[in-house]
């Protein structure tokens, strides 16, 4: 996605988050789930194991959360993975089998789609949910973002580019529901800090796909007369 953090620094945010939770009080609620700031805390990380690409990326998240875990000094989390096989009815699946497990807290999903899917199935036993996505559209209720969002990440890059003088701008985005909402907050940027988008290019969701784009966004870019280009896709 849009200029993501590095995985251990983000995820690293997200525990800080975390041990700030389990730090409170524990809370008489009815409505919520117990959290003992003097017992382990069980925390469930949502990653797409099994989906088309996802393993490294998967592994990478689930590395990056152990380290976490272990920067956290006195608050102690049992961390346990669930597959959601990159897809809103397998993240749904995955929240519900971590509940049924006691999971206090839910790390992930990555993806928009799947947030959305785990939000309602969390909310309703009172647990909160830390999403991996950049996408603001999915955070409200019980499910939260931490970190950067496409607009705040898309304000600082325009800003910069006019900073250096850049103000011709070309979007290439994957044909995504994410990187739509990427490619969006470009152009809001690039409106709102005086800059132009002198054009918009999408491609296919795959690796062909991105071959087969490459000749058709050099040939708009330098037709369009461009200077700076924006590719919302970050792997």
């Amino acid at each position: 996605m849009l200029a993501r953090l590095p995985l251990c620094r983000k995820v690293m945010t997200w525990m800080a988050a975390l041990a700030a939770l389990a730090a409170c009080e524990p809370t008489t609620s009815t409505t919520g789930p117990l959290i003992n700031p003097d017992e382990e805390v069980p925390v469930a990380l949502l990653v797409p194991k099994t989906a088309p690409n996802g393993a490294i990326l998967a592994q990478s998240l689930e590395n990056a959360a152990l380290m976490a875990v272990e920067d956290l000094g006195s608050i102690e989390v049992s961390l346990r993975v669930y597959d959601t096989s990159g897809t809103p009815d397998g993240a749904a699946e995955a929240a519900r089998l971590a509940i049924q497990d006691g999971a206090k807290i839910i790390l992930g999903p990555l993806f928009a789609e799947n947030a959305r899917a785990v939000g309602p199935v969390a909310a309703a036993s009172g647990i909160n949910v830390l999403t991996f996505s950049n996408n603001p559209a999915v955070a409200g209720e019980n499910v939260f973002i931490l970190g950067n969002t496409f607009q705040t990440t898309a304000d600082r890059l325009v800003e910069y580019a006019l900073s250096q003088g850049k103000s011709g701008i070309f979007v290439v985005h994957a044909d995504d529901p994410a990187e739509r909402v990427g490619a969006e907050a470009i152009e809001q940027a690039a409106r709102e800090a005086g800059g132009i988008v002198l054009g918009v290019q999408s491609f296919a969701l795959s690796q062909q796909g991105v071959v087969d784009a490459i000749p058709g966004i050099a040939s708009s870019f330098l037709a369009n007369g461009a200077d700076t280009i924006f590719v919302t896709s970050g792997n």
